[in-house]
């Protein structure tokens, strides 16, 4: 539930830019969807602009927050991926608009700067889970973190890209587990079975 005006503005706003894309959403679309005056809007954003980028950044700051606190738990390396998998699948169920935004309007050249920002962050927060995993020995020396990471990365993504948008309906406690299976013991059957 949003706190404030301007958290209203942008639940709403990340609602429809979600369901209608940035271009097509209006100002007074927002206006309306929020229940507030136009102008309200002008008070608390400049731009459209301003306002996508402010609910990108906060969507995405709760998440990386959550993230953080996970990646300097005391946990070992194989419970704290797992907790790192989780949250992302949480995230990904929990703020569905966001993630259908960032899905469709992410790549866009006019993000690119941001979007890139944000990924940075996540990439060395899940770079340092998986360094830990090196320095426990959980981790053969040779697996480049960055590989491993932009390969978690994108498998929740697709994940989320088939529940969210291709409607696939994939479980996400299933996910999950199966998920971490095969990042932590990988596909290859244990010999002599």
């Amino acid at each position: 539930m949003a706190d404030t005006t301007k958290d209203s503005i942008a639940q709403a706003a990340v609602t429809l830019f979600a369901q209608q894309g940035y271009e097509r959403t209006s100002i007074d679309d927002i206006a309306l969807k929020a229940g507030i005056a136009k102008g309200t809007i002008f008070y608390h954003f400049n731009s459209k602009r301003e306002l996508f980028i402010y609910t990108v950044n906060t969507g995405m700051k709760k998440w990386l927050l959550s993230l953080a606190r996970i990646a300097e738990s005391p946990l070992a390396f194989p419970q704290k991926l797992g907790a790192a998998i989780d949250e992302h699948l949480r995230f990904v169920q929990e703020e569905q608009d966001l993630v259908r935004l960032l899905l469709s309007e992410g790549p866009e050249q006019r993000w690119r700067q941001e979007v890139k920002m944000l990924h940075l962050e996540y990439t060395q927060l899940m770079t340092s889970i998986i360094d830990q995993g090196k320095a426990e020995g959980s981790i053969t020396d040779d697996l480049q973190p960055e590989v491993a990471v932009h390969t978690l990365f994108g498998a929740i993504m697709v994940l989320a890209l088939d529940s969210l948008i291709l409607d696939e309906g994939i479980d996400p406690s299933t996910a999950s587990e199966q998920l971490k299976r095969l990042l932590l013991a990988g596909i290859t059957a244990p010999r002599g079975r």
